[in-house]
């Protein structure tokens, strides 16, 4: 929930309402992120692993100045609000970030290498559009670099990144899965279009994610296509299916759609592991670092239905 939208209606509305509802949610929803106090958002979420007696999932959520969250929004002693980290926009930044992040897991008793659990950091971070200006390529330098020091210094197990509108790449550092931007599930975008968003590939997707409950390293990664139809969240069962085009007023098929987006992640994959730049070491056997590179299944026996896209 920590976000750049949590606190659009004013912190009043926040406390009064936003937060009131969500500790109404049923089931075992788990919010993070967020809260009364800087105490409450940095509060992790816990979560027994049911086939593992003992272990558990920890997932700790914060955000960032470059994702459009104004300092203001920050949680305090005193003050509701966030986990906000500074832009990162340079080494400094970086370093500070780290040291907040590393706070927050300390208030957790979950400083590393002490923990024996899973840890799962969520972060808003970035833009809404990868690499539409041209100080994102500098941006995701920073972006890759914290992500990086998450897993050396840290011990996080997997960074879950968001506030791109479509997917962007994703990265195995040391084994360790880095999503930089998983993209929307529901929006209300096929009511309306840009032209500069035309180039972004719309589909979004359910991440599943098996890892090694040991070391925390990525066993399988699954993408499960979706599309927005008639604002209501619906599975591609198909490669090639039908939308709504909002330039037309009228659906039209979208074919291949599902390759489409394969190939437009795995383009992204690299870019955002920095392989298109020179001078950086990568051992493509999965040492140090790799892009994540997806393929199409048609079938998948784990997840039936559709296509898939896979990694594993």
């Amino acid at each position: 929930m920590a976000n750049n939208h949590a606190l659009d209606f004013g912190r009043l509305a926040f406390e009064q309402e936003t937060l009131p509802a969500l500790d109404t949610l049923p089931g075992d929803a788990h919010v993070v992120g967020i809260g009364t106090s800087i105490l409450k958002a940095a509060k992790a979420a816990r979560v027994e692993l049911p086939s593992h007696e003992g272990r558990h999932l920890n997932c700790i959520a914060v955000s960032t100045v470059c994702s459009g969250i104004p300092p203001s929004w920050r949680a305090t002693s005193t003050q509701s609000g966030m986990v906000v980290l500074p832009a990162l926009e340079s080494s400094t930044a970086v370093h500070k970030a780290v040291g907040v992040t590393a706070s927050v897991l300390h208030v957790n008793d979950l400083s590393w290498p002490h923990r024996g659990d899973l840890l799962v950091l969520s972060i808003h971070w970035g833009p809404n559009w990868a690499y539409r200006e041209s100080d994102d390529t500098r941006g995701q330098v920073w972006r890759r670099d914290y992500a990086h020091r998450l897993i050396d210094e840290l011990g996080v197990d997997l960074v879950y990144g968001h506030s791109s509108h479509h997917i962007r790449g994703m990265e195995l550092y040391r084994g360790k899965l880095i999503i930089y931007g998983a993209g929307d599930l529901v929006n209300d975008y096929e009511g309306f279009a840009n032209r500069s968003d035309a180039a972004y590939n719309t589909l979004g997707a359910l991440f599943l994610v098996d890892l090694d409950v040991n070391d925390g390293r990525l066993v399988e990664l699954c993408l499960v296509p979706t599309f927005m139809n008639r604002l209501r969240l619906q599975r591609v069962t198909k490669r090639s299916y039908e939308r709504w085009d909002p330039t037309r007023s009228r659906t039209v098929e979208d074919v291949d759609g599902v390759t489409e987006l394969c190939e437009a992640v795995n383009r992204f994959s690299r870019l955002d592991a920095g392989l298109d730049h020179p001078g950086r070491e990568v051992d493509s056997a999965g040492g140090e670092s790799l892009a994540v590179e997806l393929h199409v299944e048609d079938q998948w026996a784990a997840v039936p239905g559709g296509p898939v896209l896979v990694h594993s």
